[in-house]
């Protein structure tokens, strides 16, 4: 790679970027929902506990029904999950971190569009991307 006056001003532009997008809302939004969550020693103990379940189904997952448990296991599992989705705080954080993954797509097509509209972008939400051509508004 050649370093050069433009891949600096990149660079910089980069940068600038970047610390427009921390001081902005939707980053602020994830950033305090996220420090809600880890702050919330009830909620971390649910999610701990949600864990355990989930690795020991992953542990016995291969076998299937043949399984001691597998079906009180894979219930316990479903329940766990449904009920940590249910906390709002979860609905908020995970909305949050929708909101930034979005704000992403949307930053990664502008910047190929402004290069060329032949440039495929995986902005990684299917929902996201709706009846466009490669990256036409």
């Amino acid at each position: 790679m050649i370093i050069d006056d433009n891949l600096l001003a990149i660079e910089t532009q980069l940068a600038q970027l970047f610390q427009t997008i921390r001081q902005g809302t939707v980053y602020q939004c994830y950033q305090t929902t996220k420090q809600i969550v880890a702050d919330d020693p009830a909620l971390q103990q649910q999610i701990a506990d949600f864990t355990r379940l989930r690795d020991r189904y992953a542990a016995i997952a291969d076998y299937g029904e043949a399984a001691p448990g597998f079906m009180q296991v894979q219930t316990a599992v479903l329940k766990a999950k449904r009920a940590l989705d249910l906390q709002p705080k979860i609905q908020a954080f995970k909305q949050a971190k929708t909101d930034l993954e979005n704000l992403w797509g949307q930053i990664s097509i502008t910047i190929a569009d402004s290069i060329s509209t032949d440039i495929q972008v995986a902005a990684g939400n299917p929902f996201f991307e709706i009846d466009r051509r490669p990256h036409q508004r």
